[in-house]
């Protein structure tokens, strides 16, 4: 609904809603993001026997020491890296 300005004597423009900021890939991940990081994890624990502790390797590797505090620009990289057992580079 709008709203009556009496100042001016006219109905007041619809506010604006903001569009969320774009991610610069500087920021850290969003929740759901972390928790599909999390899913993914567990699944190449059972998969291919990826320990938590090979992942936190990984981590450090990039400068992180949880995996809370990663970055929109690492987290498909680490994602990957996951998704294929912690080896670097696919198979050719």
């Amino acid at each position: 609904t709008q709203e009556w300005d009496p100042e001016t004597g006219a109905f007041k423009p619809p506010a604006r809603k903001e569009k969320p900021a774009k991610q610069t890939g500087g920021e850290p991940i969003s929740g759901p993001r972390l928790t599909r990081l999390h899913a993914i994890a567990g699944a190449a624990e059972k998969k291919f026997g990826l320990s938590r502790e090979d992942i936190k390797a990984h981590l450090k590797s990039f400068g992180y020491e949880s995996s809370k505090d990663i970055q929109v620009k690492h987290y498909d990289d680490i994602c990957n890296w996951i998704e294929r057992g912690g080896v670097t580079e696919p198979p050719k």
